[in-house]
C-alpha cells in the first residue's frame, strides 16, 4: 500500500460544549467523523481499551507488511553485497597473479618492493636502512 500524498489522520475530543457531543473525532483530510465508542472495556478484560477499527487495523497490517518487504530486500541486498565483495577479492588476486608474472618476466627480486606507473613503468620503492639489532636487519655491527 502506498501512503504517499495521504493526509496525516488526527484523533481529536469535541469540546464539551459542541453541538455534535463529546468523545473523540477522526479528522482524515480535513473531513471528521466520530469514532465508534466501544462499550466499556472493564465489563470484559480491564486491560483492554478499545478496538481498532478495520480500516486501522488495516492501515497497521500494510505498513507492517512493507516493513518486513524492506528487511527482506536488506537481507538480499546484503547476500548480493557478499557475492560482489567475494567478486572484487577475486580480481584482486587475478592482478596480484599477474604482477607476480611480470615481476618474474623482468627478473625482479622477490621481496623487493615495486610500484606500476601510470605509464606502465615498474619503479622500485626505496626502503629505508633496517637498525642493527631488529629481526632480520642486515646493517653492520658497530666497530669499536
Amino acid at each position: 500500500m502506498d501512503l504517499k500524498g495521504q493526509e496525516e489522520s488526527v484523533v481529536t475530543e469535541k469540546d464539551p460544549e459542541g453541538t455534535e457531543g463529546t468523545g473523540p473525532t477522526l479528522v482524515v483530510a480535513g473531513e471528521e467523523a466520530p469514532l465508534p465508542v466501544d462499550p466499556p472495556a472493564a465489563e470484559t478484560d480491564p486491560n483492554i481499551l478499545g478496538t481498532m477499527e478495520p480500516h486501522e487495523l488495516a492501515m497497521m497490517t500494510a505498513l507492517r507488511q512493507q516493513a518486513r518487504g524492506l528487511v527482506t530486500r536488506i537481507g538480499e541486498l546484503e547476500v548480493e553485497k557478499a557475492r560482489i565483495l567475494g567478486q572484487v577479492a577475486r580480481l584482486e588476486d587475478q592482478t596480484q597473479n599477474h604482477l607476480q608474472g611480470v615481476g618474474k618476466r623482468l627478473n625482479i627480486p622477490q621481496g623487493m618492493q615495486w610500484q606500476v606507473t601510470a605509464d606502465g613503468k615498474l619503479r622500485k620503492i626505496p626502503q629505508p636502512p633496517v637498525p642493527f639489532g631488529i629481526p632480520g636487519g642486515k646493517a653492520a655491527k658497530p666497530q669499536g
